[in-house]
């Protein structure tokens, strides 16, 4: 996980701790990521937003026409204490 000399967003990309880091999966059994801190300052409603994002994403991917990340344009993130996407193209 994260050392004093790694960035704090960077511990939840760590190939040793996660099989393939960078995979969107909603069934991910290694849940010791940061993304709700970690001890003592776990945030309490981690399990309820856990529950929360994988019935969206089950609906929400379930209602959509079949896509797939444009091989020409490869996504853009943006770092920090909380890291985001910027874009995301897609083909429909």
């Amino acid at each position: 996980m994260s050392s004093p000399d790694q960035p704090v967003p960077a511990a939840n990309l760590d190939p040793a701790a996660f099989e393939a880091p960078l995979d969107f999966d909603l069934y991910r059994e290694n849940i010791s990521h940061l993304t709700f801190n970690s001890r003592p300052h776990w945030c309490v409603g981690q399990h309820l937003a856990r529950i929360e994002l994988r019935v969206m994403y089950e609906e929400w991917l379930a209602r959509i026409p079949a896509f797939r990340l444009d091989p020409a344009l490869p996504p853009r993130v943006h770092g920090g204490m909380v890291m985001g996407m910027d874009t995301l193209p897609l083909i429909w």
